[in-house]
């Protein structure tokens, strides 16, 4: 599925549009920086923390932290936060943050 995500490392962010898949027990999120730039991550579901979901402006949200990083997946399309939720939470808890997201 494609949908886009937020990075924060070291008080900085960026936001990429991103495909990603749950494969075995990781998260793989591939995104495309520019036409002949891109990179691919991929995480450990079982080291991963603050694994949640809340809204943000009217529409859902994956978060979690990984590492020394915050990750934010966005709600940009039919399904796309609902089909991450069931598959995630297949292999971890996903904690309903409701309208008060733990960061931004």
């Amino acid at each position: 599925m494609r949908t886009y995500v937020k990075i924060q490392k070291d008080g900085k962010e960026k936001l990429y549009y991103a495909f990603i898949q749950v494969k075995d027990n990781s998260l793989v999120i591939t995104c495309s920086v520019s036409l002949f730039k891109s990179f691919k991550r991929i995480i450990d579901l079982s080291t991963i923390s603050y694994l949640g979901e809340d809204q943000y402006y009217g529409g859902k949200r994956i978060i979690f932290s990984y590492e020394d990083e915050q990750f934010a997946i966005f709600e940009s399309g039919p399904a796309v936060i609902a089909d991450l939720h069931n598959q995630l939470s297949l292999k971890k808890e996903v904690i309903n943050y409701g309208k008060y997201p733990r960061y931004s």
